[in-house]
């Protein structure tokens, strides 16, 4: 992809659908995030324009068209059909006039609308979080049709010893507090959104009753099964998710810090439909069995119905690293006046902070004051 640019587009999964709602979308709020992100760096280095594109866009762009142009309803089954389908040529004409002399950046890009800008012959790059959440900053992963681009992103590689390093800094701060109890051959099964768009296969959101098979061999090779809820589930999918474990054997629930967890020496591996910890289970000495395959795998080689990245640590908001990717040198002027943009921009921890250490002192502080206060 060599075509010449004359704007940015940065935008994201503009099919996301709000569950109970088809008038908004859920990834506005993330791509307007992305947006106030990249967008001043972006026109420091090109002096271009540079515009968001969401669902609804004013009152010219409309993502429903683009349901109705693919003959798919405003729903959660349409848009878990929607996002890996080709699209019509009705669509790739209606995207031609956002698209056809654009850069586009995307938050999570679906394939049809990277099939679409392949089809226009636009330069786009895809942006995901990459699945190592407890280390100080998020990890990125980018993709892109641009050969050059790509190479470039493999300049900025996640060296595993980093990785190794801040593993052991967390793994070393659980050894000095109280240990969870746990018996020996234990498994640990983490909670997952069920609307996670890493569950589409097949037009479908795989949930827990697709992998019966998998979950009867969890309670085969294990002595006790551990259950965690996701963060940012609701209670209702978690206890869901809960219900379908106990059909095959006894399950307890843990409001332990997931990476404590990990590292204690009785939990010999981490199970979940695909969630991101079991990506990260080896760096705490446990195992990581996905039941369902990752949609979104990073520095690997893809697998089929999966888009590969290239995993970074956070450059999103480098100067000298997006100078780099556009081929615009002498940009290398790094100053950060924060610390962890990305975590502490998107005010998520994925239960990072908990169990800690600190909020236990303050627990144990509440049990005392609140005991002081009853003998009152």
């Amino acid at each position: 992809m060599s075509k010449l640019f004359s704007k940015v587009i940065v935008t994201g999964n503009l099919l996301r659908t709000t569950p109970g709602n088809s008038t908004c979308c859920a990834q506005n709020p993330n791509i307007q995030w992305l947006a106030e992100l990249i967008s001043p760096l972006l026109k420091e280095i090109l002096s271009l324009p540079v515009e968001t594109l969401l669902w609804n866009s004013g009152s010219k762009f409309q993502s429903g068209e683009i349901y109705r142009m693919q003959g798919l309803p405003i729903n959660e089954k349409g848009f878990a059909t929607i996002i890996d389908a080709k699209p019509s040529s009705e669509t790739t004409a209606y995207l031609s006039e956002y698209f056809s002399d654009a850069l586009v950046i995307g938050y999570e890009l679906p394939p049809i609308l990277e099939a679409a800008c392949e089809a226009l012959g636009t330069e786009y790059i895809n942006i995901a979080l990459g699945p190592l959440r407890f280390l100080p900053d998020l990890t990125v992963g980018f993709r892109s049709n641009n050969p050059d681009r790509t190479r470039r992103f493999g300049s900025y590689p996640i060296e595993d010893r980093v990785v190794a390093q801040y593993a052991g800094f967390l793994r070393a701060r659980f050894a000095r507090l109280a240990q969870p109890q746990v018996g020996g051959a234990t498994a640990l099964f983490a909670g997952q959104v069920s609307d996670d768009v890493s569950l589409i296969r097949d037009g479908m959101f795989i949930e827990m009753g697709d992998v019966e098979e998998g979950l009867v061999g969890i309670f085969r090779s294990h002595e006790r099964v551990l259950f965690k809820r996701h963060p940012y589930a609701s209670k209702l999918q978690a206890e869901k998710q809960l219900k379908s474990l106990r059909k095959f054997g006894s399950v307890t629930v843990s409001d332990e810090n997931v990476y404590r967890m990990m590292s204690h020496a009785g939990i010999t591996d981490v199970y979940a439909l695909n969630s991101s910890v079991t990506e990260e289970a080896r760096w705490f000495g446990a195992r990581g069995n996905p039941l369902v395959t990752q949609r979104f795998v990073f520095g690997q080689n893809p697998g089929t119905g999966c888009q590969s990245f290239e995993q970074t640590l956070n450059c999103l908001t480098s100067l000298g690293f997006w100078s780099s990717i556009m081929g615009v040198e002498g940009r290398l002027d790094d100053t950060v006046w924060y610390p962890n943009p990305l975590r502490e921009s998107l005010g998520m921890n994925w239960g990072l902070g908990s169990g800690m250490g600190d909020d236990d002192r303050r627990s144990r502080l509440k049990k005392v004051l609140t005991a002081f206060k009853n003998k009152l």
